[in-house]
């Protein structure tokens, strides 16, 4: 009896703690010929203000595309977080730490890119808001 409550109690314990946040897709590596073709595209689209090149580029890369997401997230992440702090006042100190870390997420973004891996950003890499 006691390993019949113990199970239940595994699994409650399971995701349910994230349901109202997107789940990030897992790291894919595309070795194939998508990722080859449109490395380049892909890392300048990791650059934040660049996101919109695979867009204008007129090839739609699944590849290319989630690299542009990705950027298009990031962007809008540094934008908010840089406009909000200062309102806050307390915690107006913390926007260096805001563009080093984004310096340090474009760096991996581009490194994971040339690499032909998939990987979303933490926290806010599941939204997606490119087709």
């Amino acid at each position: 009896m006691e390993q019949n409550t113990q199970g239940q109690g595994n699994m409650n314990m399971g995701g349910d703690m994230n349901q109202g946040a997107p789940t990030p897709e897992p790291m894919m590596n595309q070795s194939g010929g998508d990722a080859s073709q449109n490395k380049g595209i892909a890392i300048a689209a990791r650059i934040p203000i660049l996101f919109w090149i695979p867009l204008v580029s007129g090839n739609k890369s699944p590849f290319a595309m989630f690299h542009a997401n990705q950027g298009l997230l990031h962007l809008i992440a540094v934008f908010a977080l840089t406009f909000v702090l200062p309102f806050t006042f307390v915690l107006a100190f913390l926007i260096p730490f805001v563009h080093l870390a984004s310096l340090i997420f474009m760096i991996l973004g581009m490194i994971q890119a040339s690499k032909g891996e998939m990987k979303p950003l933490p926290v806010i890499g599941g939204y997606k808001l490119l087709n």
